[in-house]
Parts: structure tokens; sequence; C-alpha cells
């Protein structure tokens, strides 16, 4: 009797939450219409390297230098391109990182953002090599960073890779 009571009072509560799992992720799905709004919308990227080319319209790049990055600056993300990997994984740049108010993202990195945003490590030294094409970074607080990745699919070019990183901006700039 005991076990049929532990039983019920188990499942009950875990069917319960993967309903409610279920009706949220449905429920917060992007339609088509809200998937193109999304797309449409403006966005300003600084980029320390050469702009890649890419077919979204909406996307206007503006170049800079490692140095000529500010916190400040109203733009929606930087992407630092891969010939400046090195260079920006120079432990001075680590608090500049945590100092802006958008996301950084280090495109064709083997190496994950704590490269970068470790002051005691570069690019050589820091563990790990992957097969992501591009990592992403944002300091949210103290106790939080949000970090990203996205790869490459087989038959898949670094257009899709961007595609993804523009809808990952859009939707954490209409939080």
């Amino acid at each position: 009797m005991l076990k049929l009571y532990l039983y019920k009072r188990l499942l009950i509560p875990f069917i319960t939450a993967c309903t409610l799992l279920f009706a949220v992720g449905c429920g917060s799905s992007i339609s088509s219409n809200d998937g193109q709004e999304m797309l449409s919308q403006k966005l300003t990227i600084s980029v320390v390297g050469e702009s890649p080319s890419v077919v979204e319209e909406n996307v206007e790049f503006k170049e800079t230098t490692l140095n000529g990055v500010n916190p400040k600056d109203e733009v929606d993300a930087l992407f630092i391109m891969s010939e400046h990997l090195k260079e920006a994984s120079d432990g001075r740049y680590a608090r500049l990182y945590n100092e802006l108010s958008y996301p950084v993202f280090w495109i064709d990195s083997k190496k994950p953002y704590y490269a970068f945003t470790e002051e005691s490590l570069t690019y050589e030294d820091a563990p790990g090599e992957f097969e992501n094409y591009a990592y992403g970074y944002q300091y949210v607080g103290p106790e939080e960073v949000k970090v990203w990745a996205t790869g490459l699919a087989e038959n898949e070019d670094a257009q899709a890779a961007y595609s993804r990183i523009f809808k990952y901006i859009i939707s954490e700039k209409s939080k």
C-alpha cells in the first residue's frame, strides 16, 4: 500500500510537470510570421576585422579595432573575426568583454569563450579544441553569464551560422 501511495504521489507531479513543460514549449514557439518579423529587425554589429558577407539585409556592420570597442557603443553585438582571435585573447581585453551590455561573438574560433574571458589564458594556452564555428558570451552579472556556441552541420556554410547568431541576438534584444 505504501508503495502505491508513493508511486501516485510521485507520478502525478511528474505528469503535471511534463504537461506544463509541453504547454509552455508549444506556447512559446515562434510562428513563421513572428520569425519573419523578427528577422526584419535592424541589427548593428561592431566587427573587429573584415565584415562577413551575409544575405540578411537588416544587418549593418561597423568595422572597429579591439582598442576602439566601447561598452557605451550603441550596437547590438560585437563580432571578432578569426584573424584577430589571438589578439582578442590577451588578458587586457577580458575585463572589456564583461563591461559590454551586448554579446560578443568570436567567429571561426576553435577555442571556447573562456580563452577570451579569463585574464590568465591566451588562445594558445586555453584547454580544448572544438568544432564549433562561433562562440558567444554576454556578462549579465557577478554570478551570471550567457554563453552560446554554433557549429556547422554537414553541407552547411558560414551563412547558416550567421543566420542563427542573428536570430539569437534579436531574441536577446527583445527580452
